[in-house]
């Protein structure tokens, strides 16, 4: 599965202290990457063309 991020970047990582902590401190934003709420900044790409009816297989 592919995943984009949301943009804008939603409230719940604006405001997130552990995010903003590790910006201020010059490292990145490495703990979202075990966030809980990863699901919220992170979207799953769907296929660009869902099946139809009609369509071969």
């Amino acid at each position: 599965m592919d995943f984009i991020e949301v943009s804008p970047l939603p409230e719940i990582c604006k405001n997130c202290r552990d995010r903003l902590l590790c910006i201020e401190n010059g490292e990145g934003e490495w703990c979202c990457d075990e966030c809980d709420l990863l699901g919220e900044r992170f979207v799953c790409v769907a296929s660009p063309l869902p099946p139809t009816e009609n369509a071969p297989l």
